[in-house]
């Protein structure tokens, strides 16, 4: 069975908390954002680690993180610059 759990996805803003590498800004591990489960686990290539929540195997286990952290609202350099002007 190749990899079924990267077809969904978790946004980082779901995880009530994520631990970055402060040399590469990658990310190491987060707090898994089911209610059942809440336990810090690794994250390798984007992806939360197997991991057992309080009702066993977790399913979020194999799932792709998507940082959602930055915004998309100033898209231009043009659309930058006013912005800035502005204050």
């Amino acid at each position: 069975m190749a990899d079924e759990g990267t077809d969904r996805t978790v946004l980082l803003s779901q995880c009530s908390a994520a631990v970055f590498r402060a040399a590469t800004v990658t990310l190491m591990a987060v707090s898994c954002p089911l209610r059942a489960c809440g336990v810090t686990v690794p994250v390798v290539d984007g992806v939360i680690g197997a991991h057992l929540g309080m009702a066993g195997e977790c399913a979020l286990g194999g799932v792709r993180v998507v940082d959602d952290r930055v915004s998309v609202a100033v898209t231009t350099t043009d659309a930058f610059d006013a912005e800035v002007q502005r204050g």
